[in-house]
């Protein structure tokens, strides 16, 4: 009997055990001048000035003891983007690849995030005219879409969207 009373207070205190710890938070992205510099060149339609800017962002976090996922991710994104605004597929596709390997592990495949990666490397094999890669990824990022954010979202209509048009 009093085994039986230790087991289930053992339970109930294992159970207990890290109700007092609050949930560790993701890091925030932090939008630095040089981001902003960035945007604005590649907005401005300055590609290589922009590649050069989002480059040594790049540089400036991974050289960091411990560089923020959420950063890296995003820089990662950003410059496979501007890479491929400069027709530079094969090094968009490197850098989306690895904004895409941290999401998923960080957040796991079923993410929005990941499935914006997935649409990232669409438009890339699109533009490269590689149109069996480009269906596979719109494929992925429809997929989901369709999971996290229903058939109605825009998102998702999008990549239906493009995916009825590229198998047509």
């Amino acid at each position: 009997m009093n085994q039986a009373i230790l087991l289930t207070l053992m339970i109930g205190l294992a159970g207990c055990a890290g109700l007092d710890k609050k949930p560790v938070a993701a890091p925030e992205l932090v939008i630095t001048p040089g981001i902003k510099a960035a945007q604005q060149a590649l907005d401005a339609g300055t590609y290589a000035l922009a590649a050069r800017l989002s480059a040594a962002q790049v540089a400036a976090e991974e050289a960091k003891p411990t560089p923020s996922w959420v950063q890296l991710s995003f820089l990662y994104n950003q410059l496979g983007v501007t890479l491929h605004n400069a027709a530079q597929y094969a090094k968009a596709l490197e850098y989306h690849q690895k904004s895409l390997a941290i999401k998923l592990k960080q957040l796991g495949p079923g993410h929005n995030d990941v499935a914006t990666s997935y649409n990232n490397m669409a438009v890339v094999y699109y533009a490269k005219k590689d149109l069996a890669k480009a269906k596979e990824y719109f494929g992925k990022a429809y997929t989901v879409f369709l999971k996290k954010l229903g058939p109605n979202h825009p998102d998702t209509k999008s990549a239906k969207g493009t995916l009825d048009f590229l198998n047509k």
